[in-house]
């Protein structure tokens, strides 16, 4: 079964109203961004997944409830999706990335994911597919848009039978220690699938 990308502009039109993400501050001194990430796919497909956003009026904890089915992890754990495979495999937590650094009272997450494509086709995706939630406030947090290569685009191909190694960036509060990783399921007649929670604590 194909993943629907029709959806994903409302999902960006609603971006515009989340509050909780913060612009962050070009150094004097820019480093080189190197991760070491591996088999990150640049290019555009026709069609990709589409794991949403949380808005102002639909989060997390919407999706979750609302859900066909809710399946729960942790870091090294596989979350099998309807199109493909994906393990949060590590993650680090850094005040300054590729030139940029976090926000006053804001530091930035790093989160490698690896995909690896489920079905037999090319597997599209775009940047927003996985969106970091902090669920003890019920907040979810956006990608940063890439400033780096190593960074995830914001559209990629796995191909068939292949795996890719993303770098997921988010900039959230220093305080913030507890945070999911979802992703969900949405079809062309809006209904929802499953929900894929991936739950960390930051040390």
């Amino acid at each position: 079964m194909k993943k629907v990308f029709g959806i994903c502009l409302i999902l960006v039109l609603s971006l515009s109203m989340i509050s909780c993400s913060k612009k962050s501050t070009l150094l004097t001194s820019s480093g080189d961004g190197s991760t070491g990430s591996t088999g990150l796919q640049g290019s555009t497909g026709s069609e990709g997944s589409t794991g949403s956003e949380g808005s102002s009026y639909i989060t997390s904890l919407y999706y979750r409830e609302n859900s066909t089915g809710q399946h729960d992890g942790g870091i090294g754990d596989t979350m099998s999706t309807r199109w493909f495979d994906f393990v949060v495999d590590s993650y680090d937590v850094v005040s300054e990335y590729g030139g940029y650094e976090a926000s006053p009272g804001y530091k930035f997450v790093i989160l490698y994911v690896i995909v690896t494509n489920t079905t037999t086709e090319e597997l599209p995706m775009f940047a927003n597919d996985f969106f970091l939630y902090d669920y003890d406030n019920d907040d979810d947090y956006t990608i940063e848009e890439a400033w780096t290569e190593d960074m995830m685009p914001e559209e990629y191909i796995i191909p068939v039978d292949g795996a890719s190694t993303l770098m997921l960036l988010y900039e959230i509060p220093e305080a913030l220690v507890n945070i999911e990783i979802n992703f969900v399921e949405l079809f062309s007649n809006n209904e929802l699938g499953d929900f894929y929670a991936v739950r960390l604590i930051l040390n």
